[in-house]
């Protein structure tokens, strides 16, 4: 009986394989949704997942299903959504698809600037919006100095009434010398700067030279390399929320997640241009990584892509919106507010590393014991 799906009451079974037989019973809490149960030689279950839908349903939920082996077979359910958060606000995730041959032509500047600002428009022309999101240097310049190109740029929050955050190269200037930052500013609605966020993990060979002082000859390999420095952790204000940016392949690193959770943000942002790396895996590689980042902390992220994939991710894992790659779009979606505790939140990377402690103890032992026989 594979894949062949039926429904009792408020309950729903599907993709189940190989139960001959079987009686169904149900006597447990309503308004449960039960999906990917696979029964093998009518005993064992595997890849089991129950979802709570709508309704008042609290505590565990089980399912019995007793095979003609008599063995009863229970799953039990989780008694809470993961997804679900008291405020939800509409957002707003801003594909510019700009190729990265011109991404940083003067030349082709405003032509940039058009096209996120028009998509902008659009998305808060079609409803109720709370924030619009910006890919990695959406703007290809130094907004901080502001000009006609910066102008625009505040305009948008203005004319739409909705809250702008987006990624710029910016500098900050220490003993006279100037330190470039790849960063995220966050606009109020009417266009006033409320926060700026640096991104900290730098890409090496990319944004900077490892141990320059001793490969000095490096940046002159390299096409396009940059001297960015490291920001801290900020996270930036909104409506009495906090918002964790992380920028690029910062995604990837469990630990600043947590760090920008442990500080009070409610929501988490990946903004990132990936059209360095073509039409391959990586953006889908990018995204899959993201995904770690919500579940490990019980908090939505939003993923805005230059080039894509942009998405918005519960905190169960789930994409609840995605785009395709290269398309020049905006991608409208709700996101919940606030993180829930969880064990990687509190303790981070402790266990791993007692794990490794212990297992290097244990290699240790054993080496010794077969030395002295």
């Amino acid at each position: 009986m594979a894949n062949t799906p039926w429904k009792t009451n408020d309950w729903f079974v599907s993709e189940w394989n190989y139960a001959p037989e079987v009686t169904k019973d149900f006597k447990f809490a309503k308004n449960i949704k039960v999906h990917d149960i696979t029964l093998r030689d009518g005993e064992q279950q595997t890849g089991v997942i129950l979802t709570k839908l709508d309704g008042d349903a609290r505590g565990g939920a089980a399912l019995s299903i007793r095979a003609v082996t008599g063995k009863p077979i229970k799953l039990v359910g989780l008694g809470e959504k993961l997804d679900a958060r008291s405020k939800t606000v509409p957002v707003a995730l801003v594909q510019g698809d700009i190729d990265q041959g011109v991404k940083w032509n003067p030349a082709f500047q405003q032509r940039t600037v058009d096209i996120y600002r028009d998509l902008s428009l659009q998305a808060a022309a079609s409803g109720p919006l709370e924030l619009v999101i910006w890919p990695e240097s959406a703007t290809p310049f130094f907004f901080q100095d502001g000009g006609p190109l910066a102008d625009e740029v505040t305009s948008v929050p203005r004319r739409s009434g909705v809250e702008l955050l987006f990624g710029s190269p910016a500098y900050r200037v220490e003993n006279r010398q100037y330190r470039y930052l790849d960063s995220a500013f966050l606009l109020s609605r009417k266009g006033k700067v409320l926060g700026r966020s640096d991104k900290i993990h730098l890409v090496p060979f990319g944004e900077y030279v490892p141990l320059k002082r001793f490969l000095p000859f490096v940046d002159k390999l390299v096409v396009g390399i940059g001297d960015f420095s490291p920001g801290t952790v900020s996270p930036l204000p909104m409506d009495g929320h906090k918002i964790g940016v992380l920028v690029c392949y910062e995604a990837i690193f469990p630990e600043l997640a947590r760090e920008y959770v442990r500080m009070g943000s409610d929501l988490l942002v990946n903004i990132t241009n990936d059209a360095w790396f073509g039409d391959s895996s990586a953006p889908y590689q990018l995204l899959a990584m993201a995904r770690f980042r919500a579940v490990e902390n019980r908090v939505w992220l939003a993923r805005a892509a230059n080039t894509g994939i942009s998405a918005l991710i519960a905190p169960s894992g789930v994409i609840t919106v995605r785009s395709s790659i290269f398309k020049r779009l905006a991608l409208r979606g709700r996101v919940g507010l606030g993180a829930r505790p969880t064990l990687y939140t509190r303790t981070g990377d402790l266990l791993p590393v007692l794990a490794l402690i212990l297992s290097l103890w244990w290699l240790v032992r054993t080496r010794r014991r077969f030395v002295r026989t």
